[in-house]
């Protein structure tokens, strides 16, 4: 244990001395970094970013679909509400006054029965489409 405690301070040292090294050179008018730091830094943004970007979209389009069932969900509260005004069920989303899809997302009734409906939604940024059915108890991809 000893042994590592004084190859630690031993590093530390050596390790001290380069730091002071360095900031003596920059302070004789040697400024700036070398072509090496700068590409190591490059790199390092590089793997960082090669990391990052496809989470970004990955939330993207989490957030398109989260956009896309909530609209569902809205349309299917605003559907039943017709229904125990109406007895029926409407069969276009133009005849909800209360419902409008969100920015990006279209979607539709696709069959409208007396006592059941489907609609279908997707978001122009995803590649994803979901369906509300009562009849299949409820939203699915």
């Amino acid at each position: 244990m000893k042994i590592m405690s004084n190859m630690n301070l031993i590093f530390d040292k050596l390790f001290m001395k380069r730091v002071m090294k360095r900031i003596q050179e920059n302070s004789e008018g040697n400024k700036g970094f070398t072509l090496i730091e700068l590409m190591i830094v490059i790199a390092i943004i590089g793997i960082l970013a090669s990391i990052v970007i496809p989470q970004f979209i990955e939330y993207k389009r989490k957030a398109y679909d989260a956009s896309v069932k909530s609209d569902l969900s809205a349309l299917a509260t605003e559907m039943e509400t017709y229904y125990i005004s109406n007895s029926t069920y409407p069969t276009t989303v133009s005849t909800l006054t209360n419902f409008g899809w969100s920015s990006g997302v279209s979607g539709g009734l696709t069959n409208v029965t007396i006592s059941d409906f489907t609609a279908t939604a997707s978001h122009q940024s995803s590649s994803n489409t979901f369906t509300y059915s009562i009849g299949n108890g409820g939203l699915w991809k």
